[in-house]
């Protein structure tokens, strides 16, 4: 008998929240695209109120300055930025914790994450954690199906479903995102910096 009470109260909770869903305030992300349009993230930054960004990247990009047309972008929108390169495989919690101090020490505003699969996965889990804005930009690799298996496709997933907009360098990177998640409708392309 008590667990008959106990899934009715489930049931009712569920068809409760079901309900609640219908009248909740979904925000429909802004679209960037066409040429140049990492170069205008900075300006849709700014435009939220937001000055200080915590820029979520790995060693890799960094050391072959594929992030610099967008911060030299950020600099001249006036939007200061600090970068965690710490991005490691499978994120621990205390990886998890020096990027969030990071972002709490330095009063950042928002985050961007460059690259996807751990890159993304790590700000995000940051953005849930201190319930900071999210921007996601995926480059070639990071969203190549073929690529894909099912635990970097579970991290890329997780971080678009999160993302207030996502910025792909390619059509098709845009394409493969929209065939995994189809429900998102914050896909942007921009042209490939190199």
């Amino acid at each position: 008998m008590p667990w008959m009470l106990k899934k009715c109260y489930y049931r009712i909770y569920q068809k409760v929240l079901k309900i609640a869903l219908c009248f909740m305030n979904w925000k429909e992300p802004e679209l960037l695209e066409g040429e140049g349009a990492v170069l205008k993230l900075p300006a849709l930054v700014k435009s939220k109120g937001v000055n200080k960004v915590l820029v979520v990247t790995d060693k890799g990009l960094m050391s072959i300055h594929l992030l610099d047309p967008l911060f030299e972008q950020l600099k001249q929108d006036g939007i200061d930025y600090v970068v965690f390169d710490g991005v490691q495989p499978n994120p621990t919690i205390p990886n998890i914790e020096d990027c969030k101090d990071m972002y709490i020490n330095n009063n950042c505003q928002g985050i961007i994450a460059f690259g996807g699969g751990f890159n993304s996965y790590y700000a995000t889990l940051i953005s849930q954690k201190i319930k900071a804005r999210l921007w996601v930009l995926f480059r070639g690799s990071d969203a190549n199906l073929g690529k894909w298996d099912e635990k970097l496709s579970y991290y890329n997933i997780f971080s678009v479903k999160h993302a207030e907009q996502v910025c792909c360098l390619s059509k098709e990177i845009s394409d493969n995102i929209l065939a995994m998640v189809p429900e998102i409708r914050n896909v942007s392309v921009i042209p490939n910096f190199g």
